[in-house]
Parts: structure tokens; sequence; C-alpha cells
């Protein structure tokens, strides 16, 4: 059984959120489109496991 998602606070290094493991926990995805749609966490990014998101000057690249 997969442990409940909850909004942590991260570095602020970037604007937006962002949850990892998109697609390794069966309730990270429907938990991650819940808190962006209520307002409890920013739109953002999500990443499946084994893959890194790669930023220059904010931007996704």
């Amino acid at each position: 059984m997969n442990a409940p998602l909850y909004k942590l606070e991260g570095l602020g290094m970037l604007r937006g959120s962002h949850c990892p493991h998109y697609d390794g926990e069966s309730k990270r995805r429907p938990s991650y489109h819940n808190l962006v749609l209520n307002g409890e966490a920013q739109s953002g990014y999500a990443a499946d496991d084994g893959a890194a998101l790669h930023f220059i000057d904010e931007q996704l690249h």
C-alpha cells in the first residue's frame, strides 16, 4: 500500500510544483492532480521513475 501524498515545501529555486515517481505509485497521479485542482499546490511538473528534468534559467530543456 502506498502512503498518502501530501505537499512538501521545496527549496524555492523554481516556480511551481513537482511530483516525482509519477508512474511508480498508483495513487501519485490522482493525488497530485487533486492537490493542483484544489489549489493546495501550484501547477508544475511530474516525472516518471528514473526520469530527470533539466532546467536552464528556469526553463525546462
